[in-house]
């Protein structure tokens, strides 16, 4: 994870969310990304900076530094620092004047974007545009940013949505289902490779519909996860809005967080937004009691469970697992792809915006429950029908049936 790794070289190449905005208050704050130890803080002009944490004269750290109109003043012999880590000053040396501008301190871009501080780590060279994706410019939408921390490697976090099978059984089994009766049926699972990463199709028949729930992974640690419904029958899910955006970033190489965004539609009222609020982040974090999570576990429950590393040599994974297998595969081709040199998959530098994205629910009318005989093959059709209309972007016959 840490800089001159495989891994870290390879995560570096993308812009990663540090932190939701909102928690940057009038004091440095000490973090972690990608195993670098820094600090971030909003200057009194109100830009932010994100240094190295320890102070180039005798590693103090600037956690505890006094914040100026122009960055940021070490606690300890007074060196100042501007965002970009530029020495402004260094007391207390007659040559400091020029001493100053013989280095500078470590220190990254950042760009705040819709209540998320993001950072990039990589080469500055090669520096890629902040990526605007689709989901992220719908009008007359509120995107409420959302963290939730886990003590864990981030590779099998980020795997959870990959692996829809898992909705008919976590989410289902403990107690009253967590997204509504209809999450029981198993459904037929489909997975394909996207031009910037994966998806992954969970289709079923419901109350009179097939529904394909088409979760998307782009690469290295982001996900699109679609709107999902609890009372089915009385209001389907949207297309393409509302749902989930999610990275899973790595502050190193045993905690990570959920860091992204809950997507509403402007028009919706607060009693439903909490209504959301509750159902996608139940079993997220560690702040049930043990006794609580014992009784009616959630995925942070299970995914800390697996240890602070997922032994893969220790599985034995199937064909439900199809998603994940692929997801591997691609990280290991992505991390092969920066040692040779070149741009990883996933990452964008085209001008062109926004983004195409490929996570959706997709209908289709079917009046009559399919029975035992006919039901996984007629799923297994629907699911290829969605994704190659996903992959063709031609969803709209399909999703409008319950728009």
């Amino acid at each position: 994870m840490g800089a001159g790794t495989l891994g870290g070289e390879y995560l570096r190449r993308f812009w990663q969310p540090l932190m939701i905005a909102a928690e940057l208050g009038d004091l440095p704050k000490p973090v972690k990304l990608l195993g670098e130890e820094l600090v971030v803080f909003r200057d009194k002009a109100g830009r932010i900076g994100l240094l190295h944490r320890f102070c180039s004269h005798r590693n103090a750290s600037l956690e505890f530094g006094l914040i100026r109109e122009r960055g940021i003043q070490c606690c300890y012999h007074g060196w100042h620092y501007d965002v970009d880590g530029t020495i402004l000053e260094i007391p207390g040396d007659p040559n400091g004047e020029y001493l100053r501008r013989q280095f500078s301190h470590g220190a990254f871009p950042v760009k705040e974007y819709k209540g998320i501080v993001f950072a990039y780590l990589g080469p500055p060279e090669a520096i890629p545009e902040f990526p605007i994706y689709d989901f992220m410019d719908f009008p007359d939408q509120d995107m409420e940013p959302i963290c939730f921390h886990s003590p864990v490697n981030w590779v099998h976090v980020r795997e959870n949505t990959q692996d829809p099978i898992h909705l008919s059984f976590l989410h289902t089994m403990f107690a009253d289902p967590q997204f509504g009766p209809w999450s029981y049926d198993l459904p037929a699972i489909q997975w394909s490779e996207t031009p910037i990463g994966q998806i992954t199709s969970s289709t079923r028949w419901i109350d009179g519909y097939l529904y394909a729930r088409v979760n998307e992974l782009i690469l290295p640690n982001f996900s699109r996860v679609p709107d999902i419904s609890s009372d089915f029958s009385a209001k389907h899910p949207t297309a393409k809005r509302n749902g989930l955006s999610l990275w899973i970033v790595p502050f190193d190489d045993t905690s990570s967080a959920m860091i992204g965004w809950a997507h509403f539609d402007h028009a919706m009222e607060e009693v439903e937004r909490a209504q959301h609020r509750a159902m996608f982040s139940f079993g997220q974090d560690g702040s049930r009691s043990y006794e609580e999570r014992h009784r009616l576990p959630g995925d942070w429950d299970a995914w800390v469970s697996q240890g602070k590393f997922a032994i893969h040599e220790n599985e034995h994974l199937v064909h439900s697992d199809g998603g994940v297998k692929l997801f591997r595969k691609q990280l290991r081709e992505g991390i092969k792809t920066v040692k040779r040199g070149q741009d990883p998959k996933g990452l964008s530098r085209k001008a062109d915006r926004p983004i195409q994205s490929y996570g959706v629910n997709l209908f289709k009318p079917w009046p009559n429950k399919p029975g035992d005989a006919e039901r996984w093959e007629l799923l297994k059709s629907f699911s290829r029908d969605a994704i190659a209309a996903t992959l063709d972007g031609k969803i709209e016959p399909l999703a409008t049936a319950a728009e």
